[in-house]
C-alpha cells in the first residue's frame, strides 16, 4: 500500500514528520489510494489546490531555494523524480485519462456554440444561476475544478518551462517509458532530456482525442465558413475554391498517416504528419483568415448583422484553437512539443474561465459590431464637417432651412398643446409632429444642430484612433472644423427660428390683435426651459442618448 512516507522518500526521515512537508505526501497517497473515479477526481482537485498556493516556508528535498509562487510545484516535481513515487502516480494518472474523454476539452471547451449570441448568453446565465452536475468522465468539466480562477491562469503563465516539463514528465509519462529510467539517478534532467522527449512524443490517451479534435474543428469551421451569411459577404468564388472547403481535406491528408500505428500503440516517425502536408493546412488556415477579412470589409455594404459578427468570432476562435492543437501535433518530440503543450494548457484554462463569463462573451462579440457601427457613423458624419468657406456658407444655408422647419414644428406643438386632447392622443400627435418635421428636414437636405454631434463624434473618434506622430495635428485641425461646423449649424438654426417665430407672432398680432399664445402659456414655456429650476439639462442629455441610438438604428 502506497503511503505518505513512500511519497516523501526524497526527504530525510526527520523532515517527513513536519506538517508542512507531510502535506504533499498525504495528498499524493490519497490520490493513489482513491477507490473509484469520483474519489480520484476529488483527490486530484485537492492536490491542484495545494499546488497553486504560494509557499515561502516549504523546502525542497535537496535544500534548493525557489520563488514562493512555484515552490510547491518544484516540490511535487522533486517527489515524482523518485522512481517508486513516479511509477505509482503516473499509473494512476494513466488510469484517470483512460477512463475520461478529452474530445470536448480540446474541440469545444471555451469556444462559443453555433446557435447564436442570444442562445449562448442565456446558456451562460443559467450556468451562473444553476448548479452544474458533476461529470467525472469529461476532462472539460475537470479542468475548471483544477484551475478555477484567473489567478490560477497567472500561476500557469509564470510556470518556468523546465518546471512544467518536469511536472509533465512525472505525471503523464507512460509507466513503461518511466521504468526504462528506473535505475537512473538523474531523473531531474527529464525536463530537457530523453524522458521529456518520451512524454512529449507520447500523449497516451490524449493523443487520439487530439487528432479527433483537429478533425472536428476543421468540420466546424467549414460548416460556419460556408454558411449563407458568410458566403454572401465573401469573395463569391466557386464553392470548391473556398479555403473553408479546402481546410478539412488538408487536415484529413495531414492526419492520414496518424492512422498507421503499431500494435502496442507506441508512436513512430511514420505516424508523424509530413511537413509538406502541414504546410497545406497552414495555407488553408491563412486563406480562411483572408476570406474573413473580405467578409469584414463587406460587412457594412451587405448589412451589419449581429449573427454574422457572431459567426465571424466563432470561426476566428476556432481557427486559433486549431492552430494551437496543430502546434502540439506537429512539434517534434522534446522541449519544443513540451512548450506547445504548456501553451495549449494555458489556452484551455483561459478559455474555460472565459466560458463561464457573460461579460467576456459580450466583449468578444460586440466590440467588432461596435467598431463597424462607429465607422459607419464616422463616414456619415464627414459631410457635417466643413473645410472650406463655400462649405461653411452651405452649412449656414442648410441650417437656416432646418431652423425654418423647426419653427413650424414648435408652432404646431404649441397649437396641439392648446387642444383638449387625451394624454394618449396628445402623445401620438406630438410624436407625429416631430417625426414629420425630422423626415422633412432630411428629405429637403437641411440640417439640425442637435443631430450633428451623434455623427461628428464618431468622426472625431476615428481621428483619435489614427496612428502616427501626425495624429495631434490632425486632431487639432479636425476639432476646429467640427466646432466651426457645429457653430454654423447652431447659428443658422437659432437665428432662423427666432426670426420666423417673431414674424409669425407679428403676423398673428396684426390679424387677430392677440399673440400666438397667451401670456400665461408663454410664462409657463419660459419656466419649463429654465436651465437651473427645470429638467431642461437632464432632458437634453436624454435627447442626446436617444439621438445617438437613433443614428445607430438608421
Amino acid at each position: 500500500m502506497f503511503t505518505a512516507d513512500d511519497a516523501l522518500a526524497a526527504y530525510p526521515e526527520p523532515a517527513r514528520q513536519q506538517r508542512r512537508v507531510r502535506e504533499p505526501g498525504v495528498l499524493l497517497a490519497n490520490f493513489v489510494a482513491a477507490a473509484d473515479l469520483r474519489e480520484t477526481v476529488d483527490a486530484l482537485v485537492d492536490l491542484a489546490r495545494w499546488l497553486r498556493a504560494p509557499d515561502r516556508r516549504l523546502c525542497l528535498p535537496d535544500g534548493r531555494e525557489t520563488g514562493p509562487a512555484h515552490r510547491r510545484a518544484a516540490v511535487l516535481a522533486a517527489l515524482l523524480e523518485a522512481p517508486s513515487v513516479g511509477l505509482v502516480v503516473r499509473g494512476k494518472v494513466q488510469e484517470l485519462l483512460g477512463r475520461s474523454s478529452a474530445l470536448k476539452l480540446f474541440a469545444e471547451a471555451g469556444l462559443p456554440n453555433d446557435r447564436g449570441l442570444a442562445q449562448e448568453t442565456v446558456e451562460r446565465l443559467f450556468r451562473l444561476l444553476l448548479p452544474v452536475p458533476r461529470d467525472d468522465d469529461d476532462l472539460a468539466a475537470l479542468l475548471p475544478r483544477l484551475f478555477p480562477k484567473k489567478s490560477d491562469l497567472a500561476f500557469l503563465q509564470g510556470l518556468p518551462p523546465d518546471l512544467f516539463a518536469a511536472l509533465a514528465t512525472g505525471l503523464v509519462a507512460s509507466a513503461a517509458a518511466a521504468s526504462t529510467d528506473a535505475g537512473a539517478s538523474t531523473v531531474a534532467a527529464a525536463s530537457t532530456g530523453a524522458a521529456a522527449s518520451t512524454v512529449a512524443a507520447e500523449l497516451t490517451p490524449l493523443r487520439a482525442a487530439l487528432d479527433e479534435s483537429i478533425v472536428l474543428l476543421g468540420a466546424r469551421i467549414q460548416g460556419l465558413g460556408l454558411s449563407e451569411g458568410i458566403r454572401d459577404r465573401g469573395q463569391q468564388a466557386p464553392l470548391s475554391s473556398s479555403p473553408f472547403f479546402a481546410l478539412p481535406r488538408a487536415l484529413d491528408a495531414a492526419l492520414a498517416p496518424v492512422a498507421i500505428r503499431s500494435r502496442d500503440g507506441e508512436a513512430n516517425p511514420a505516424t508523424e504528419p509530413a511537413a509538406a502536408l502541414l504546410a497545406e493546412v497552414a495555407t488553408a488556415i491563412a486563406g480562411c483568415r483572408r476570406e474573413l477579412a473580405v467578409v469584414l470589409a463587406r460587412l457594412e455594404a451587405a448589412g451589419v448583422s449581429l449573427d454574422v459578427v457572431y459567426t465571424i468570432e466563432v470561426i476566428e476562435q476556432s481557427l486559433n484553437r486549431l492552430e494551437v492543437l496543430l502546434a502540439v501535433r506537429a512539434a517534434p518530440p522534446g522541449p519544443i512539443r513540451l512548450a506547445a503543450m504548456q501553451r495549449l494548457l494555458q489556452v484551455l484554462v483561459r478559455a474555460r474561465i472565459a466560458d463561464r463569463s457573460v461579460r467576456d462573451l459580450a466583449y468578444t462579440n460586440l466590440h467588432l459590431l461596435a467598431r463597424k457601427l462607429v465607422e459607419r457613423a464616422g463616414k456619415t458624419g464627414e459631410h457635417y464637417i466643413t473645410t472650406t468657406r463655400r462649405e461653411y456658407l452651405g452649412m449656414l444655408a442648410r441650417a437656416a432651412g432646418g431652423g425654418l422647419l423647426t419653427a413650424g414644428t414648435a408652432i404646431a406643438k404649441l397649437k396641439l398643446g392648446a387642444l383638449s386632447l387625451s394624454p394618449f392622443v396628445a402623445g401620438v400627435a406630438a410624436s407625429v409632429n416631430y417625426a414629420a418635421s425630422f423626415v422633412l428636414i432630411q428629405l429637403c437636405g437641411f440640417t439640425l444642430a442637435t443631430k450633428q454631434p451623434s455623427m461628428t463624434a464618431a468622426a472625431l473618434a476615428g481621428t483619435l484612433g489614427a496612428p502616427g506622430p501626425e495624429r495631434l495635428a490632425d486632431l487639432v485641425a479636425h476639432t476646429a472644423r467640427i466646432v466651426r461646423s457645429q457653430l454654423a449649424a447652431a447659428i443658422g438654426n437659432v437665428t432662423t427660428v427666432a426670426i420666423t417665430a417673431a414674424l409669425v407672432s407679428h403676423a398673428v398680432h396684426l390679424r387677430t390683435g392677440g399673440g400666438l399664445i397667451g401670456s400665461e402659456k408663454a410664462n409657463a414655456v419660459l419656466a419649463s426651459l429654465d436651465p437651473l429650476r427645470s429638467g431642461t439639462a437632464l432632458f437634453a442629455v436624454l435627447t442626446g442618448v436617444i439621438l445617438w441610438t437613433a443614428s445607430l438604428v438608421g
